[in-house]
């Protein structure tokens, strides 16, 4: 027997070479961009494997028990794709109180959508909102329609006006709207001792306007035959966005607490916030109406004019269902907010008298300013809210909004708001 690299047995053997071993590279020696964007992905991968590991651990303790004969506290949710409208709305209000107080973090849940299953409560609200909107085709049908609608009526009415007068309308829009978020925070702060974020999130509401309250109003005023300026349209797509954002200010912390979930649900904030589809609709129509002006209108007048009034009646019907079921959570709910919901559209009504007084409105313009002002928006900013404020109970805002101030300006404030500007600015 010889050394091995002679022979063995009469066979030559191969010395092995020693493998190439690269140089090894610190995470210092790299660019900056890439070490941050390795300790980022490190961080996600280690979160992903302790909700991981949590579930599991979770999941093990039920099985653990249910060995043993003990009771599991469990949730088991109904699918999604088997739910109606109603049985949906009353699930995203259960879910959303587990979560805001904590109990979604306690329970595990067990549900699915007819494709997936799922254990995250926030997935679940999300599939159950999906679901709604899909059973409310014809109801967002409608409102597209409405919204185009208006719009483009307010720029033909807006063709051969001033473009000093739309400035300053425009300026007074979104004084009122950075305005109205900041005296409703400070009542709901001062005088109804809320906390400062559900105050923020109702200011939010209170700031920002109703499309369906001003849609009602327009209507209102048609059937009286008392014009109003076109420019109101572009005031009302001004205001929606404004109060959001200082809405979210006034909230500080909580609004960076809610922001950190990561740069998708920044984006759907921004989008929900800066291209809202109503305010797209409304200021599509408007700029159309405003080019083509009479002419434009002639050509469309059956779809945008003779149709107007049916789609109305139905989609106010459709309203009014949505108000009564939302009435119905108004029972549980704080008395002392409720008056805040009918005296904050009264002062919002008088800021916006103020504003028609300086911008020299008509009746009609003073009227709907002030409709604009007194509403409060129940569509766009909870959707916002729930992003960017999860901390924030929507119970409380949108009852107020849809339940107590909407029915109240729709049945008193309109016929009051009129008296009032006729008053006011009928000379």
């Amino acid at each position: 027997m010889t050394a091995i690299g002679n022979s063995y047995a009469g066979r030559t053997v191969v010395p092995l070479q020693p493998l190439h071993k690269p140089e090894a590279r610190r995470i210092s020696d790299l660019p900056q961009d890439q070490q941050d964007a390795m300790k980022a992905r490190r961080a996600e991968s280690y979160a992903r494997l302790n909700e991981h590991h949590r579930k599991m651990d979770e999941m093990t303790k039920n099985t653990q028990a249910l060995q043993k004969g003990e009771e599991v506290c469990s949730l088991v949710a109904p699918n999604v794709a088997g739910l109606t409208k109603e049985q949906a709305l009353r699930q995203i209000e259960s879910m959303s109180e587990l979560i805001q107080n904590g109990e979604a973090e306690k329970t595990p849940l067990f549900t699915g959508n007819g494709t997936q299953a799922t254990s995250n409560y926030r997935q679940y609200v999300y599939w159950l909102q999906q679901h709604v909107k899909e059973l409310e085709g014809a109801a967002k049908a409608l409102a597209i329609y409405l919204m185009f609608a208006i719009g483009f009526k307010g720029g033909v009415a807006m063709h051969t006006a001033s473009g000093w007068a739309l400035a300053g309308a425009i300026l007074a829009a979104l004084a009122l709207s950075l305005a109205l978020p900041l005296i409703a925070f400070a009542l709901l702060r001062g005088v109804w001792r809320q906390d400062r974020t559900n105050a923020a999130a109702i200011a939010a509401h209170y700031g920002s306007i109703s499309i369906v309250t001003f849609v009602t109003a327009a209507e209102f005023l048609r059937s009286r035959d008392i014009p109003y300026e076109g420019y109101l349209v572009a005031m009302t797509a001004v205001m929606e966005t404004p109060a959001i954002l200082v809405g979210l200010l006034l909230a500080g912390r909580q609004m960076q607490a809610g922001m950190q979930h990561g740069a998708s649900e920044r984006g759907a904030l921004f989008r929900e916030v800066l291209v809202n589809g109503s305010v797209m609709l409304l200021v599509g129509g408007f700029l159309i109406g405003w080019i083509t002006g009479d002419a434009g209108l002639a050509k469309i007048k059956p779809f945008v004019a003779d149709l107007f009034n049916g789609a109305l009646c139905i989609f106010l019907l459709d309203m009014g269902l949505v108000a009564v079921r939302q009435g119905r959570a108004a029972r549980h709910f704080p008395k002392a907010l409720i008056l805040f919901g009918l005296l904050m559209p009264l002062l919002g009504a008088s800021f916006g008298f103020l504003a028609a007084a300086a911008l020299g409105l008509s009746v009609g313009g003073a009227m709907l300013l002030a409709v604009l002002s007194a509403s409060a928006s129940y569509i766009a900013v909870p959707a916002a809210m729930r992003l960017a404020l999860p901390a924030a109970n929507p119970s409380l805002s949108v009852t107020l909004a849809l339940a107590i101030t909407f029915p109240f300006n729709v049945a008193i404030g309109l016929p009051l708001y009129l008296t009032v500007a006729q008053r006011l600015f009928g000379n």
